[in-house]
């Protein structure tokens, strides 16, 4: 049995951080979003490899989708 009240305390502190997850799990949700919008920007991979380009027929398709949607 522990005697020594600061580790208690600190014990205390600690369960107590970890009963509430909800901001680490922002901060890591977060740090998702960036990293996706980053891939979509620069269109590499996280090895930095540049991404296949799309085939003509997805090409076609999504512009299709563009000229519909207007």
């Amino acid at each position: 049995e522990v005697q020594n009240d600061e580790v208690m305390q600190f014990l205390q502190r600690l369960t107590h951080q970890l009963e509430d997850m909800t901001p680490v799990y922002a901060q890591i949700g977060a740090r998702l979003e960036q990293n996706i919008e980053l891939r979509f920007n620069t269109k590499l991979d996280p090895n930095k490899n540049k991404w296949v380009d799309l085939k003509p027929s997805t090409k076609a398709r999504y512009k299709k989708q563009d000229t519909n949607q207007r």
